[in-house]
């Protein structure tokens, strides 16, 4: 971590409160969490999007690039990966920087909460009850293969599966609304949603499910 970044300063500014005293880790917590690094290293543009998404988003989703450093090194992900994956994530559009003197601090962008917020209802979300069998179903063959890469990401956040190399779908539930991406400029007027269902007798959709 470079020094201007540093979260801690020599001397307290005036008035300052002192820090809150933090509890030691639970050795069986400790030796826990060692045991899962050592078996499956976490990625570390994975890790951050996961944590972003579970404990900085419902927060306000804004971060100083040192606190989220000092977050990530206990899960042995270092200040050059943390930079890197940040940049990567900006280029990608998830998130925006704001520069202060030396230090940087981001934030979520607008694309960014959206997808977050699409990911918690695929994730938490309980799924009707009541489901009827029917499938939002997209269609994007119209769209130039680079649209469609980018289009399948977006909808992968969704919670829609890939039947095919133009063809998405996932079960329809009540709470949740078609993507806010299917009415983007260049989008809206080239793809085809709907609702598919079962034909009786033939092999049912959710026989794809594995595979898609």
């Amino acid at each position: 971590m470079r020094q201007d970044e540093s979260v801690s300063r020599s001397a307290p500014r005036r008035g300052a409160r002192a820090p809150a005293a933090v509890a030691a880790p639970d050795a069986s917590v400790a030796r826990w969490v060692q045991r899962t690094l050592n078996a499956d290293p976490p990625r570390a543009k994975s890790l951050i999007v996961t944590v972003w998404g579970d404990s900085l988003a419902p927060h306000g989703g804004t971060v100083w690039l040192a606190g989220l450093i000092r977050l990530m090194a206990p899960f042995r992900i270092n200040e050059r990966l943390v930079r890197t994956s940040v940049f990567r994530l900006a280029q990608d559009g998830w998130l925006n920087s704001a520069t202060y003197g030396r230090v940087s601090r981001y934030r979520l962008t607008r694309d960014g909460a959206r997808r977050f917020d699409d990911a918690h209802l695929r994730i938490y979300a309980r799924p009707d009850d009541d489901w009827d069998g029917t499938w939002d179903l997209v269609l994007a063959d119209a769209l130039p293969p680079a649209r469609r890469a980018a289009l399948r990401r977006e909808l992968a956040w969704a919670g829609f599966g890939v039947l095919g190399p133009a063809v998405f779908l996932r079960p329809t539930q009540s709470a949740r609304a078609w993507p806010a991406v299917l009415d983007a400029p260049g989008i809206a007027t080239n793809v085809l949603v709907g609702a598919a269902r079962d034909v009786p007798g033939r092999r049912p959709l959710t026989a794809a499910v594995a595979t898609a």
